[in-house]
């Protein structure tokens, strides 16, 4: 659920957008070639499991994280990058000090330091675009997300074009 300063800070940012020339949609009903009328429809349907919403980009914004996550997210974020960081040159450390086996810890401080890290963003990411539709057009316009509606077997995504 995004709070009040988190959704007045998209607004600012959707804000700026629209001055600098990008008209960044703020309403489902504005979206070009979408699906679905309006937003409440949009949520029965996943409610329904009809329609799947898929992140789209494999890129992690960490200014993105920082506007629509909530504190937990942001700390599991920070803390899958300092094990991923950190973890390897403590292992390191230890394996010349101590004994080599230390160094098996490389790979697993990195795979459960990407994957916190990338577990709490897609989160982020999925609660906000769940909890407003301004931040579900905001994340769909930067092709943060996308939409599968079952039985067409067809990702929609922001810009597509069919041809």
């Amino acid at each position: 659920m995004l709070t009040s300063t988190q959704l007045e800070n998209l607004n600012a940012l959707i804000d700026g957008l629209s001055k600098s020339g990008q008209d960044v949609p703020t309403s489902v009903s504005q979206l070009p070639d979408f699906p679905y009328a309006d937003y409440s429809s949009l949520m029965v349907d996943f409610k329904a499991k009809n329609a799947w919403l898929l992140r789209l980009s494999a890129a992690m914004d960490p200014s993105l994280l920082s506007l629509l996550g909530s504190g937990g997210a942001r700390l599991k974020s920070n803390a899958g990058m300092l094990l991923v960081t950190g973890g390897p040159i403590v292992a390191l450390v230890c394996g010349f000090v101590f004994s080599w086996w230390f160094l098996i810890a490389i790979p697993v401080c990195l795979y459960w330091g990407f994957s916190l890290t990338k577990r709490a963003y897609d989160r982020a990411i999925f609660d906000a675009a769940f909890s407003n539709e301004v931040a579900f057009c905001f994340l769909y316009f930067i092709r943060q997300v996308s939409l599968r509606i079952l039985g067409t077997d067809r990702q929609i995504y922001y810009g597509q074009d069919d041809t």
